[in-house]
């Protein structure tokens, strides 16, 4: 893994438009490799592409090359822009890694919340949790990570919505915890801003994203709950417990579910619409279908699973989605536990408050 070294943002004024290039020097964390990397575009930094890539093994010949790039484009009639960029501040990109949220059985959810210190509980939202990290390599890059911590590709309006945030001397880089579902993103915390990371209880935390994201923009955010009595209250699906006593985004979180949870089969998986499952209860002589849920990994088709819901439509499940809770793993394709029977004393499968 390459992390930057340094890095000088240069602009021209064009005839229609203003040039703008960034030239940047990465390293490895052993330093035994180098690159050089370039980045263009025209009007926004957040248009910058990568047009140059150049490795090498020597640091010296690395550092030679980056300055004569920079030296090179000065001549060309760039200057370059006073930034915060500055040597090492992308470390923390390097190493972020994703909280790990826990979850516990050992006593009830509601003896867990009010032995919280200061909890502050929010209503996880639908969509995928992500970790975005934007101006890593250029101003203009945008990368984003699972909570497995493994990479995924953002789509085009997100991405332009993250980077349109990006100023030149005010935010540069940094890495947000959010949901993603479409283009729809709701901000959940922040880790870090321009290279140094937000020690901050909770809630400041959650103000300072409101105040470099926006109060009124695309974006959104959740609302902070503080007693037992308000998750009680509320239909999420389940909850996500941070305390205000810890200042970082890795300390102190941990989830309470919301919801019935029982067993079904997945018996279509859908070609055509990616990630979309379809699953089914046994009958007494044929499936039924309960309805789809959307999930981000591969599911095998015939496998069996667990679906939590809060709702009912008709006696049946509606508003499905796949439970944390899967006593199978995805390869079992055992047909015992999934009958419609279940229904019967679907109240005696609820998990939560």
């Amino acid at each position: 893994m390459m992390f930057v070294s340094n890095t000088r943002i240069l602009q021209k004024e064009g005839k229609s438009s203003k040039n703008w290039r960034q030239v940047t020097l990465l390293t490895n964390n052993d330093e035994t490799k180098f690159e050089v990397r370039e980045y263009y575009g025209q009007k926004k930094t957040s248009y910058m592409r990568e047009v140059l890539r150049m490795s090498y093994d020597v640091v010296g010949v690395a550092i030679l090359n980056f300055n004569n790039i920079i030296s090179s484009r000065v001549i060309d009639g760039y200057e370059q822009v006073e930034s915060l960029c500055k040597e090492a501040a992308n470390v923390p990109f390097v190493v972020f890694k994703p909280p790990a949220f826990k979850h516990s059985n050992k006593t009830t959810y509601a003896e867990q919340f009010q032995s919280t210190e200061k909890p502050a509980a929010i209503e996880v939202p639908v969509g995928d949790r992500l970790y975005i990290r934007f101006g890593c390599e250029s101003l203009g890059s945008v990368k984003a990570v699972t909570s497995s911590n493994q990479p995924v590709e953002l789509s085009l309006p997100v991405s332009e919505m993250i980077l349109e945030k990006v100023k030149i001397g005010q935010i540069e880089n940094g890495v947000i915890e959010c949901y993603v579902y479409g283009s729809d993103v709701v901000i959940t915390d922040i880790s870090s801003i321009n290279g140094i990371e937000i020690k901050l209880p909770y809630s400041q935390r959650l103000q300072r994203a409101k105040e470099i994201f926006g109060f009124k923009s695309d974006f959104n955010y959740p609302k902070i709950m503080t007693t037992l009595d308000e998750l009680k209250n509320s239909k999420a699906n389940y909850f996500l417990v941070k305390q205000n006593t810890h200042t970082t985004m890795a300390d102190g979180c941990f989830t309470i579910p919301n919801f019935y949870t029982v067993a079904c089969v997945v018996l279509n998986v859908h070609r055509t619409r990616k990630n979309i499952y379809t699953v089914y209860f046994w009958g007494e002589d044929n499936y039924i279908k309960i309805g789809t849920f959307r999930y981000s990994q591969q599911i095998r088709e015939g496998s069996r699973v667990h679906i939590g819901f809060n709702q009912l439509e008709n006696g049946m499940p509606a508003r499905i989605w796949l439970s944390p809770f899967q006593p199978y793993n995805f390869d079992d394709t055992s047909e015992e536990g999934i009958e419609i029977e279940q229904m019967q004393n679907y109240k005696d499968t609820w998990v939560g408050l």
